[in-house]
């Protein structure tokens, strides 16, 4: 199955198809210098040509002037046709198409802050995966990014920022050429309960805590993150579990935007979404 026809292919077309008389004349006198365009200059000649055996059957075999707004009227209905398909491609060039997915499951290091809002919890963030496509046909630059946390709120350490896979801050504006996609980690912070944050367990000096270390170490004891109740299943402790209830995790939205304005939302929670809101 073929796809839509190139610019090229639809200028070309429209001008060979043209079945105005005057616009087929105006159209050669304009494109048959060799310092034109070739497909538009033989485009424009193929339509003169055209027009003159169109005259010759139309007056020879068809009843003269009958005949000639018959097929005039046939060459009109294919006009059209390209006209709506130029205005989709070049409809499809002029909008930007930023697309963003998250990916709550890097196995990356969890950064404990020194965020603490008392009852509410401490902050804590985790790295998700954050991929930025660009689905248009154009380029395009990511000129600023936010995270609004579960139900709108916004705290302080929040946004751990966003870097590439050796953990370098990226910096902006971020430039997409048409087709590409740019997959980076960005540290997500989770307001967690102090007596979760009191079982995490004790790093060596200058060793990370990945987060699915402290998934199976929690696990092990009977909880998530969040304080869910759970009980660990499969081999020593792989961090596998089930809940004893409906999950509850916060669910974060990101939002990012373009030069032009244009914008890409997407909504995760380390669950994915979950089927309970937290309180």
């Amino acid at each position: 199955m073929t796809g839509e026809p190139s610019q090229t292919d639809l200028e070309a077309r429209l001008v060979e198809q043209e079945f105005r008389l005057l616009r087929i004349v105006k159209n050669w006198l304009a494109y048959h210098g060799e310092e034109q365009p070739k497909h538009l200059r033989e485009a424009s000649t193929l339509a003169l040509k055209s027009l003159a055996i169109r005259v010759l059957v139309g007056f020879l075999l068809l009843g003269g002037t009958s005949g000639l707004a018959i097929y005039s009227l046939v060459l009109a209905h294919e006009a059209n046709a390209l006209f709506k398909a130029q205005n989709n491609l070049l409809r499809a060039q002029a909008d930007e198409v930023l697309a963003v997915t998250v990916n709550p499951h890097a196995n990356g290091a969890v950064r404990v802050t020194g965020y603490d809002f008392g009852r509410l919890g401490s902050v804590v963030q985790f790295p998700w995966l954050l991929t930025i496509s660009n689905t248009g046909q154009q380029r395009l630059s990511v000129t600023n990014y936010r995270i609004v946390g579960h139900k709108g709120a916004v705290y302080s350490g929040l946004d751990g920022g966003l870097f590439d896979h050796e953990m370098r801050p990226v910096s902006f504006p971020l430039v997409l050429q048409s087709g590409e996609a740019v997959e980076l980690v960005i540290l997500v912070g989770h307001m967690i309960p102090t007596d979760v944050i009191d079982r995490f367990p004790v790093s060596a000096s200058g060793t990370e805590l990945l987060d699915t270390v402290l998934t199976k170490h929690l696990a092990a004891q009977g909880i998530d993150v969040f304080g869910n109740r759970v009980t660990a299943i499969g081999p020593d402790g792989s961090g596998s579990y089930t809940f004893h209830e409906p999950e509850k995790a916060p669910v974060f939205t990101f939002v990012l935007q373009t030069a032009r304005g244009t914008s890409a939302i997407a909504e995760c929670s380390k669950y994915g979404i979950p089927r309970v809101d937290s309180p």
